[in-house]
């Protein structure tokens, strides 16, 4: 079965293909009975507009491209979750891949996120230094990218993310100053080591 395109709308029902796009799109430029006719049309023949051709005219996707050493670390399925929350609220998709801890994997998955056009990288990279100079030429040519987990203060864009030592400095002291004097303090491994 063939795709309904906005030129077979407007055959259809005898307009153009800009009268059909915008009344699609909620232009004030349709008057409302003009749109209630083409939405109803475009409704009863399941038509669904062509992201390809609307991030042509834009000029975005309205996609983020995620890159996670492996999906299967809890931490990582958390950050996913909320991410994917978010870019829901923000009519946003998401492509989610995988590094497995490889710089030459990486440097892959940033190849095919920035190929496909997306509208920008959130990156927890394999190191603080793998892919570095990569990341800031695709920064700087207007593909942002956000660093977390992993940061490279030298890396010249947006990072989130927290000190641990600092943060774990921090805990201490207030358990000191709270007058407990046993502390214990269990971390995982990095890397599986």
């Amino acid at each position: 079965m063939k795709r309904l395109t906005l030129k077979d709308i407007a055959k259809a029902l005898n307009l153009s293909a800009p009268t059909i796009s915008k009344a699609l799109s909620d232009s004030y430029e349709i008057n409302k009975e003009t749109k209630e006719k083409i939405i109803a049309y475009a409704h009863e023949h399941n038509y669904q507009y062509n992201a390809l051709a609307r991030s042509l005219k834009t000029g975005k996707t309205n996609i983020i491209g995620v890159i996670v050493s492996t999906i299967s670390n809890s931490f990582f399925s958390q950050i996913l979750e909320g991410i994917e929350e978010s870019s829901l609220f923000q009519k946003y998709n998401i492509i989610i891949m995988q590094s497995r801890e490889s710089p030459a994997v990486e440097k892959k998955c940033i190849d095919i996120l920035y190929s496909k056009g997306v509208d920008g990288i959130l990156i927890s990279p394999v190191s603080d230094s793998a892919n570095l100079s990569y990341l800031q030429q695709l920064h700087n040519s207007n593909c942002p990218i956000v660093i977390f987990d992993r940061i490279n203060n030298n890396l010249q864009t947006f990072k989130i993310g927290i000190d641990n030592k600092k943060a774990a400095q921090k805990a201490t002291q207030e358990l000191i100053d709270r007058n407990y004097s046993n502390i214990l303090h269990i971390t995982g491994l990095a890397n599986g080591v």
